[in-house]
């Protein structure tokens, strides 16, 4: 008996119920589904959402040319061009005039995701400053809320950045996030404040190089250049500036500050610079003021503390001042540490003169008896005196 049409068991029909719970369970997670129309073609019943949506940006060419790029993101085709849409991109000149660009007798459809371009010359992209899409809002768009972007010149455009690690070594990245490429290098490029480079063959510290020959940075280039020899801070923070160079499209992005580690952190006045500012930099300072011994020009600058040019009393007065400076073992407060401060502490050990509790403070300066004052302080002041260590702190 031929058998060829008799159904298998588990190719039997759904039952209607399950078929139709299933189809409603479709139409719940596909809405489109339940908007087919008659011929059996699926249509969009709310036209707003569903419509085109242009969007404009643009790019240069090597030789500053702009290419505006029109994007359709919506659902639907549109047109662009041509009698309906004349006027398919708004050009805003700098002066706030606007003009118009059109495509002729050559429209474009533009399906969902597709793009087109516009080329304009250099010498006309240079009046601009935006760019509207659909400037007459003749096409229904799903958005009317992002037709327009701004447009910068295509001009370079340098940023700086700074990095410090727990070696105190400093990177410095140089990036031109601009459209046009420059030259950078042979010369001063980039300036540092607050810091001093321990290096007495380093360049100075307001111009140095990123790099002994120019080097030309593309559109989205960088140059990073690294100090090989530790960097220390006056305070807790750094802040570089890349000099602009001709033609530079925005120079408010010239200067970076970032916060140096603790480790690699000094005072100003640091005349030694033993990594910290005390009693005998401010015995430095004073010979270089009454001429007994100059302090080398390198160090200038971080002794000028109110940057008036001259090394004076007044500077270390301000010296004086900062939550940095390490006044310890002055328990006089006579502005240095001598064999007077000894004198004191032993008088206060033994009950004679009782010293305040900010001498005190300033008596205690060996970490093992923090808190106690005692012949053991006595002698690493003594040691500080004879110069056999560099620092109470």
């Amino acid at each position: 008996m031929n058998t060829f049409n008799k159904p298998h068991k588990q190719h039997r029909a759904l039952p209607l119920a399950l078929f139709l719970a299933i189809l409603g369970l479709l139409v719940l997670v596909f809405p489109s589904l339940a908007q087919i129309g008659e011929g059996g073609k699926g249509t969009c019943q709310d036209s707003k959402l569903c419509g085109p949506d242009l969007v404009v940006d643009y790019y240069y060419d090597d030789q500053c040319n702009l290419h505006i790029v029109i994007t359709n993101i919506g659902m639907a085709p549109v047109t662009i061009g041509g009698s309906g849409n004349p006027n398919v991109v708004g050009l805003i000149h700098a002066d706030g005039t606007m003009g118009w660009l059109g495509m002729g007798n050559n429209p474009v459809i533009l399906g969902s995701g597709q793009s087109h371009e516009i080329f304009i010359s250099a010498n006309y992209a240079a009046t601009l400053i935006g760019l509207v899409v659909d400037p007459d809002n003749n096409l229904n768009e799903s958005n009317e809320n992002n037709n327009s972007t701004g447009v910068t010149p295509c001009q370079p455009d340098l940023v700086i950045e700074g990095t410090m690690g727990s070696d105190c070594l400093l990177a410095i990245t140089i990036t031109n996030i601009g459209w046009q490429s420059t030259q950078i290098g042979g010369g001063n490029t980039w300036r540092v404040e607050n810091i001093i480079l321990n290096n007495p063959s380093s360049p100075p510290p307001n111009a140095l190089n990123i790099a002994e020959l120019p080097v030309t940075l593309g559109a989205g280039e960088s140059l990073t250049s690294g100090l090989n020899f530790p960097v220390k801070a006056f305070g807790d923070m750094i802040t570089l500036e890349v000099f602009a160079v001709n033609g530079e499209s925005n120079t408010a992005n010239n200067t970076f500050t970032f916060t140096v580690p603790p480790e690699c952190q000094c005072c100003l006045g640091d005349a030694d610079q033993d990594g910290d500012a005390d009693w005998q930099d401010l015995s430095l300072i004073r010979q270089h003021i009454l001429g007994i011994a100059p302090l080398p020009p390198e160090v200038w600058p971080f002794m000028d503390i109110n940057q008036d040019g001259n090394i004076t009393t007044f500077d270390i007065v301000l010296i004086r001042k900062q939550d940095c400076f390490c006044d310890k073992g002055d328990v006089d407060f006579d502005g240095d540490v001598d064999e007077d401060d000894i004198q004191a502490i032993q008088n206060h050990i033994l009950g004679i003169t009782p010293l305040s509790q900010e001498a005190l403070e300033r008596a205690d300066v060996v970490t093992t008896t923090a808190g106690a004052v005692t012949v053991a302080d006595i002698a690493q002041i003594r040691k500080y005196i004879l110069g056999l260590i560099s620092t109470l702190c």
